[in-house]
């Protein structure tokens, strides 16, 4: 019995990723829908509805922007692509099984875009424009794809660093 116990231990370890807490710089973030529950004094969320983000206001005040589920729908209306493209800060769509895409083209919203196979858990998007018309995206993954409370704060974790390091 011991013995089953430990193994059962040590198979679960396996779904569980070390990861060090975000220690960087303090960021302040605007979220757009429901707070992610994380417990780091270094991140302070604002919360905010579409409607209130503009471009100028939000990009001088805030290092990011979350996007998160429950606002999928609204964020994803063409009076927002733009939006994204006048953002000087990074935006990301967390849990979106359609990554960036319905968010940053015109004629498409949230419900009709083509389901992706995401194993990511976020997307970042910021539009750097150019002769190219170019953005840079980053994709966070889930460790090994699963979904628990430890692997939801590590990739949190990846994310505060990607945007102390833009």
């Amino acid at each position: 019995m011991i013995v089953f116990a430990l193994l059962l231990v040590a198979a679960c370890s396996e779904d569980n990723v070390k990861y060090k807490k975000y220690d960087g710089a303090p960021l302040n973030i605007a979220v757009v829908g429901e707070s992610p529950d994380i417990d780091n004094e270094l991140i302070n969320f604002i919360d905010f509805q579409m409607k209130e983000v503009g471009a100028n206001t939000v990009s001088n005040e805030y290092d990011s922007i979350f996007v998160m589920p429950d606002e999928f729908e609204e964020a994803s209306k063409d009076k927002y692509v733009q939006l994204y493209k006048e953002l000087t800060i990074p935006i990301f769509f967390i849990d979106s099984s359609k990554r960036a895409l319905p968010f940053v083209r015109e004629g498409m919203n949230y419900e009709t875009a083509p389901e992706i196979n995401n194993p990511y858990f976020a997307t970042g998007y910021l539009y750097t424009g150019g002769e190219r018309d170019r953005a840079d995206k980053w994709q966070i993954s889930l460790y090994n794809d699963v979904r628990n409370e430890n692997n939801i704060q590590a990739a949190y974790a990846l994310i505060f660093s990607k945007i102390e390091e833009l």
